[in-house]
């Protein structure tokens, strides 16, 4: 049994730094430049320690008051867990120390039918932006490939974390351990488009073939003119969820972005208004 563990333990590290590499490159993150003065350090460090403090503790509305205004509605809406620990590795600089990005190490359980229980560490990454000086979490609209929180909420749901009941989780072959695949793509929408006249309603279906529990988030505010119902969902394993859309007098042509949590993928819906 051990040894299936620290096998298992072995494959879930490697599939973290893969995917994190991979998503990081992805990332428009800013690039860093010389060290930071120590107290520009030390101040971003405090504040993105409460945050993820709070985080551990659970007091999820505390860490929202270090999240910057324009992305209060991006943090409300994604899922949120609590960790069993947080450390702040480093931090990197740009745009004049205006800009960092904080990598950080966190723990929580994983849920393997087997393996619940037990704390896995995972990296983390995170943007900051200094306003009126004090640092705030953000996310930047441009860059929404990766999840805010890093590679944890990833490998949460790509190890069915949070699973509901019903069927064992069937236990990844090693091959499909290491494939970014496991946990990208894994919710689906049944047409990528809508034509409306004002007035008229449609319905788009989310799909979730992922091994865990997913959500998705209509991304920023609704566009004017529509009507979105709901605008945020949780998809169960092997779930399904129907949003409506509703185009109102005077709407014009529009791309609902849908977010895909924990993998921060984004599914586009393009409407034409007839």
């Amino acid at each position: 049994m051990r040894r299936r563990y620290d096998k298992l333990e072995l494959m879930l590290r490697i599939v973290a730094l893969t995917l994190l590499a991979t998503a990081l490159r992805a990332q428009d993150s800013p690039k860093p430049v010389e060290k930071a003065p120590a107290k520009v350090d030390q101040a971003l460090r405090a504040r993105a320690n409460q945050f993820y403090q709070d985080f551990v503790k659970g007091e999820f509305s505390d860490a929202e008051t270090l999240v910057a205004p324009e992305s209060k509605n991006y943090f409300v809406a994604i899922k949120k867990e609590k960790y069993l620990s947080c450390e702040i590795k480093n931090a990197d600089y740009s745009d004049k120390f205006r800009l960092a990005g904080v990598g950080a190490v966190c723990e929580r359980n994983i849920m393997f039918e087997g393996f619940a229980g037990h704390p896995m560490k995972y990296p983390i990454s995170s943007q900051w932006k200094l306003e009126h000086g004090k640092w705030y979490w953000y996310v930047d609209p441009s860059a929404q490939r990766v999840t805010p929180f890093g590679m944890m909420g990833l490998i949460a749901g790509m190890t069915g974390a949070a699973t509901p009941a019903g069927p064992p989780v069937v236990l990844p072959s090693p091959a499909d351990l290491t494939s970014p695949a496991l946990a990208l793509h894994k919710v689906s929408v049944d047409k990528p488009s809508l034509a409306l006249k004002p007035g008229e309603s449609a319905e788009v279906a989310f799909s979730n073939s992922a091994l865990g529990t997913m959500s998705i988030s209509l991304y920023g505010v609704t566009p004017q003119g529509f009507e979105v119902t709901p605008t945020h969902a949780d998809l169960e394993r092997n779930g399904k969820v129907t949003v409506t859309v509703k185009a109102l007098e005077g709407a014009n042509p529009a791309v609902l972005n849908f977010q895909v949590m924990p993998t921060a993928e984004v599914i586009a819906i393009k409407v034409e208004i007839q």
